[in-house]
């Protein structure tokens, strides 16, 4: 299972976090959200889908250890917790993330690190260097659809090519704003079709960053990979979980009828679902719709 830190100074690090819970939620796994911010962070919402264990960072060391080999675990706290090595260290992956504007560029300016020197064709992180967080694989910076140039310049310092002074490495996909209509719906039991899938998305992307911890970038190739690699248990782990998120998502994009969604996010085992297509399709089908989210969920 996966501990997944999201650090934020607003409440996009909620609205984003309680958006991939949903998303791994979505095969019957279990999953714990805590956070360190206090609950009016969260905004004027009724009804949450999971409940969030508001508490200090020991507890929610707590809570992350005592995810080891059990549940997905989401821990949101503010930006300036990313170099605090008592959360950082216990974490898989680290996203960082902000609704508003001066909270997203300090997002991706927590989000720079300095490349270490062309080893591995230029893939390699420095994760000692000046910049980078203590104790942690290097963040990724998810913009929501509304910051366009942010999105470029993380896209852009994660693409390969002359050496820039700092680099950062951006998940390809945006968070939706949500209007006052639906801004809690994907908080609630109901969320609707797109949001499921925009969850799907970000709970696939953010196994493969798990998955993959000094990737510079997440690709289709990226997702084909971690489909079609079964020889060890953790690689069958993934692959099972990545192949059925697919599964669901297809079934959303053709419009299949899905059960009714809990009130609450299951804990009940995750159940296996089988591709019905090859890994490598399914993979381009995932990566090809975090092109049209942003189009999809303009500001």
């Amino acid at each position: 299972m996966m501990r997944l830190g999201v650090f934020s100074d607003d409440v996009g690090g909620m609205e984003s976090a309680l958006m991939i819970a949903s998303g791994l939620a979505e095969l019957g796994a279990p999953v714990a959200v805590g956070s360190t911010l206090p609950p009016h962070q969260l905004g004027a919402r009724d009804g949450l889908a999971v409940d969030v264990a508001w508490t200090d960072v020991a507890g929610l060391c707590r809570l992350l250890d005592d995810a080891r080999g059990g549940a997905d675990t989401v821990a949101v706290l503010p930006l300036a917790s990313l170099r605090d090595g008592t959360v950082t260290a216990r974490l898989d992956v680290a996203i960082v993330v902000g609704r508003d504007h001066p909270a997203a560029a300090r997002a991706l300016r927590s989000a720079r690190f300095e490349p270490e020197p062309a080893k591995s064709h230029g893939l390699a992180l420095d994760l000692n260097a000046r910049d980078a967080p203590a104790a942690t694989a290097v963040p990724w910076f998810l913009a929501y659809s509304s910051q366009t140039v942010l999105r470029t310049q993380a896209m852009l310092m994660s693409s390969q090519g002359p050496a820039l002074p700092f680099a950062a490495r951006a998940l390809p996909v945006m968070m939706p704003r949500f209007d006052r209509r639906h801004e809690g719906s994907q908080c609630t039991g109901s969320p609707n079709a797109e949001h499921r899938r925009i969850g799907i998305l970000l709970a696939a992307l953010a196994l493969a960053a798990a998955a993959e911890p000094s990737a510079r970038r997440i690709e289709a190739a990226t997702l084909t990979q971690l489909m079609s690699s079964r020889i060890l248990p953790r690689d069958r782990e993934i692959s099972d979980r990545l192949i059925g998120l697919a599964s669901v998502f297809e079934s959303l994009e053709h419009g299949d009828v899905e059960p009714d969604r809990p009130t609450r996010l299951p804990s009940a085992q995750r159940r296996e679902i089988r591709p019905s297509c090859p890994p490598r399709d399914r993979a381009r089908q995932l990566v090809h719709r975090t092109a049209t989210v942003r189009r999809s969920n303009p500001a």
